[in-house]
């Protein structure tokens, strides 16, 4: 069974998410867009080195990235939906598809036990369709919380019930260079989640190198991912990879329903 809306949906969603996907990578490489603040004890002579970075300026990402991701995750949701109500229309009719129409929906859980298995068959769903349904949970990984559907499911819910996604700057990557070299630094990143202006990123210290009378010189480098911001049950992903994961894993479970729901071929006779 072919599901021409659900796959009308898939095609919009990436039409969004490709409309963006120049600006992030401009953006990712337009120059620094945190600016920091140090303060240090690096003239000192005698005390350990510290240096402490706080984040004096932010440059956070065009507010209009988190109406296209949003169309993104609520076309890639839709073409979940669109492809059940098809498969329910198909087997139950028209009639008692719009009667429970409130309840028809694809699921996406991560616990076995509350998997809807009896409502899906009293849909008419065959049992082969059924399975791929199961087998396409976030349930069947670990962890759960870190499944493309899962992802989909909770930026489904909060763009569509709360609030639009922020687009938030967190440290990925610290690079740091002495001169002269030190031994037994210790680099820390304070401000694990999203960066603000005030927010201390980072620390350094280290013992003082007993051979050096002058200005240490201390260089710090970081790259920061653009992320969707965490929510109650997941963590921040990139935008970029969150949604290519999500768009590609509902291009799987579409193909897999299409698949299950179709007739076996008949072998040609010879």
């Amino acid at each position: 069974m072919k599901f021409p809306t659900a796959r009308a949906k898939l095609a919009r969603a990436e039409e969004h998410r490709l409309s963006i996907v120049p600006e992030i990578e401009e953006y990712a490489t337009g120059g620094n867009r945190i600016h920091l603040d140090r303060r240090d004890n690096l003239a000192e002579v005698r005390q350990p080195i510290r240096a402490v970075y706080t984040v004096r300026k932010i440059e956070r990402p065009p507010e209009s990235w988190a109406l296209v991701a949003g169309d993104v995750i609520q076309n890639a949701r839709a073409a979940l939906d669109h492809a059940i109500w098809a498969l329910v229309v198909k087997r139950k009719g028209e009639k008692f598809a719009l009667d429970a129409r409130p309840m028809i929906q694809f699921p996406i859980g991560d616990d076995l036990e509350r998997f809807p298995e009896d409502r899906l068959r009293a849909w008419g769903l065959k049992p082969q369709v059924v399975e791929a349904i199961r087998d396409a949970q976030p349930f069947n990984h670990s962890p759960a919380h870190n499944h493309a559907l899962w992802f989909l499911r909770e930026l489904s819910n909060i763009d569509k019930h709360r609030m639009l996604h922020l687009i938030v700057l967190i440290p990925e990557e610290l690079r740091l260079e002495t001169n002269p070299p030190i031994a037994g630094g210790t680099l820390t990143l304070v401000t694990r989640g999203a960066l603000y202006k005030g927010a201390t990123a980072f620390t350094f210290q280290a013992p003082r190198p007993a051979n050096v009378t002058g200005r240490v010189k201390v260089d710090v480098q970081f790259n920061a991912g653009i992320c969707f911001e965490a929510t109650p049950t997941t963590g921040a992903t990139a935008i970029n990879v969150a949604l290519q994961a999500m768009q590609s894993e509902v291009a799987h479970v579409v193909d897999t329903l299409e698949a299950a729901s179709s007739p076996p071929k008949r072998a040609k006779a010879k």
